[in-house]
């Protein structure tokens, strides 16, 4: 699981901007101000996140309908978008259908009405033996954000289009934390790709509280909460929304 990710600088307010994605769509927009460039590689599961917003809504359907690629038939020879549903605890895949150039969900009929907010991680799943390249974009996001922070395991991204330190981000001030047991304090979960591991960082409370890498506790993590990236958040208390603070 491993693949590049490129950030491409927020783009100026009412720039007319043109993409030409990877495969034979063309996207313009006089609202369309930033993107992320994601490089899927051959067969590879990439871990990503939305951090822009749309005017209309965020289908997955008007996001990746000319992006990736579909089969006539077959989920396992097409790429696959698969979300995590936080209350069922359960994946959900869905799977581009090359006929239509729409996309379904496993098992459904009718092309997907489901979106991707802001602030949802998601995989990509190539089944592919080719590179690709993926843009994750929109307007940037201005209004504030609310993003449901269930009872264990969520997949999740950082709300707004740009980066933020994991101790700056206002994650801090509704974690659950624990003085000495990781077990018992909420977790950020990433997938490092040049690694090819997950890191987990942990909610360690005393003076001050703060966000420790697991085995590293001595030190307050330096980790990234990255734009185009989503990342898993154990929580261990009960459900709390995270309204995080807009950062520009």
């Amino acid at each position: 699981m491993k693949a590049k990710h490129t950030a491409i600088g927020i783009l100026a307010l009412g720039l007319c901007a043109a993409l030409a994605w990877a495969n034979s769509g063309t996207v313009t927009s006089a609202n369309r101000v930033g993107y992320v460039k994601v490089t899927v590689g051959a067969s590879q599961l990439v871990m990503c996140g939305l951090n822009f917003t749309d005017d209309v809504s965020p289908r997955i359907n008007d996001m990746f309908k000319d992006q990736l690629t579909g089969h006539s038939l077959l989920p396992t020879l097409s790429d696959n978008i698969i979300v995590w549903d936080p209350i069922g605890q359960a994946y959900v895949t869905y799977w581009k259908k090359s006929t239509d150039g729409q996309w379904y969900r496993l098992g459904e009929g009718s092309p997907t009405e489901e979106t991707i907010d802001s602030g949802e991680g998601f995989w990509i799943k190539s089944n592919q033996p080719f590179s690709q390249d993926l843009y994750l974009l929109g307007n940037v996001v201005d209004e504030p954000v609310s993003v449901m922070l269930h009872a264990g395991l969520n997949f999740v991204a950082y709300p707004y289009s740009a980066s933020q330190l994991l101790n700056t981000a206002s994650l801090k001030d509704i974690a659950e934390g624990h003085s000495l047991l990781p077990t018992l304090a909420d977790q950020v979960i990433w997938w490092n790709e040049s690694l090819s591991m997950y890191e987990t960082y942990w909610f360690k409370t005393g003076s001050p509280s703060q966000w420790v890498k697991l085995y590293e506790e001595s030190s307050p993590a330096t980790f990234e909460l990255r734009i185009g990236k989503g990342f898993w958040y154990k929580r261990f208390g009960a459900t709390v929304p995270w309204n995080e603070t807009k950062p520009y």
